[in-house]
């Protein structure tokens, strides 16, 4: 096992005269590394933080197992184990979270320019080769995407591990609708986090509420992601739909890089990011393009894709591009008067009513398939629907697999 130099409590020194705090975990033998980065809202001295998990779980968050060192901050890369690889670990605390100085916000143009800040001084220190790659999950994957798009010239590769890239569509107001559990919890979190020697620059439940309809603070809030040429292993996750799943998609077909993969999972997102295919997948990723290894992976195809058949039951194959060439479009229409999912419109006109009040009430259209089918990508769903009880309405719309049984799979 590789020995680990602890630096703790590193002052960054940010453009405008505001320090950022840092711990630095490097091998012991005295000699540049690549650095793996993140920075954290959560605390990086949290080690492991309980707080955190506690609210994920309090939201409806399951874990799964979480195979890393007590060293490991809440969703970031585990110290121990990329120092055995040979790479440096930094990670800092958000501008006004925790140790660090400053007004805290969720996602400003500001806190980007903080993490070009902090790549760049990583990048010029002795105990780095010159190259710094991003890596974490959820929050920490979010941040990446606005400090890639501004282009810090040591960074070399990134790891955006499931995250949004529209705060207002994907977190705040999901789809349109105000997302009413994880988003005010998430925001306590973040509250009790604060450095209090400095006011906070933004209240950001405050925001939500004041801001129901997409404007300039939200616009303010969503990266440049045509800007990101770095190269790029993306991860999409089929199962966290309700957040990160439509902004991991659009975040790698958006950028600009012209070598980027997609790893795509159905499985719990912490547990899968620590697991060993994943890690395999990361450390060559990051080998190749942090140490210049001739492993191969710039031949790897480009897509990972994991197809479900239950839970935790999938099968796994390799794609070269995503949208899949192979996917079909498959029109099928509501009949109202028959329950059914058709190939056909409709003949007669019809309509389902129910009761919004009265609970697992709903509208229900189901097809059967009499041959093998995949159902890979984005669906669209087109609608008439109307409400005797108001002038607005959040609707919601679930697709169940049933097996020849009639059970849900």
């Amino acid at each position: 096992m590789t020995s680990i130099a602890i630096e703790a409590d590193l002052a960054v020194p940010m453009r405008d005269g505001v320090r950022l705090w840092a711990n630095l975990y490097r091998p012991k033998a005295r000699r540049p590394y690549p650095v793996i980065m993140s920075v954290t809202p959560y605390g990086k001295d949290r080690l492991p933080d309980r707080l955190a998990s506690f609210f994920m779980r309090l939201s409806g968050v399951k874990f799964g197992k979480l195979n890393c060192s007590q060293l490991t901050g809440f969703e970031s890369p585990d110290p121990v184990y990329w120092v055995q690889q040979g790479y440096a670990v930094l990670q800092a605390d958000v501008r006004g979270m925790h140790k660090s100085e400053g007004h805290a916000g969720i996602l400003r143009q500001q806190d980007a320019e903080d993490y070009y800040d902090l790549i760049e001084w990583a990048g010029s220190q002795p105990w780095c080769t010159g190259r710094v790659g991003l890596m974490g999950v959820s929050y920490l994957c979010m941040s990446q995407w606005y400090a890639a798009a501004l282009k810090p010239p040591h960074l070399r590769a990134m790891v955006p591990w499931e995250g949004v890239t529209d705060p207002y569509r994907e977190l705040a107001f999901h789809g349109g609708i105000p997302e009413t559990k994880f988003v005010p919890v998430w925001s306590m979190r973040l509250k009790l986090g604060r450095n209090r020697r400095f006011p906070l620059a933004e209240d950001f439940l405050s925001q939500r509420e004041a801001r129901p309809l997409d404007d300039a603070y939200w616009a303010s809030k969503r990266p440049v992601l045509e800007n990101i040429d770095v190269p790029a292993l993306v991860c999409a996750n089929w199962s966290d739909h309700g957040l990160h799943t439509r902004g991991s998609i659009e975040g790698f077909e958006r950028i600009s890089s012209r070598q980027k993969w997609l790893f795509t999972h159905g499985r719990k997102k912490w547990e899968t990011f620590y697991g060993e295919e994943a890690l395999n997948w990361q450390k060559r990723f990051l080998d190749h393009f942090l140490r210049d290894l001739d492993n191969g992976f710039d031949r790897e195809q480009k897509i990972r894709l994991e197809v479900r058949k239950g839970y935790y039951r999938q099968e796994v194959r390799s794609e070269q591009t995503w949208p899949l060439p192979s996917v079909q479009s498959a029109p099928l229409y509501l009949c109202a008067n028959t329950g059914a999912l058709q190939s056909e419109p409709a003949a007669s006109e019809g309509k389902v009513q129910y009761r919004p009040q009265k609970r697992n009430s709903r509208a229900a259209f189901s097809v059967r398939f009499e041959q093998a089918v995949e159902l890979v990508g984005s669906m669209r769903l087109k609608l008439w629907v109307s409400t005797s009880e108001s002038d607005d309405l959040d609707l919601f719309v679930v697709l169940r697999k049933l097996d020849s049984a009639g059970q849900e799979v």
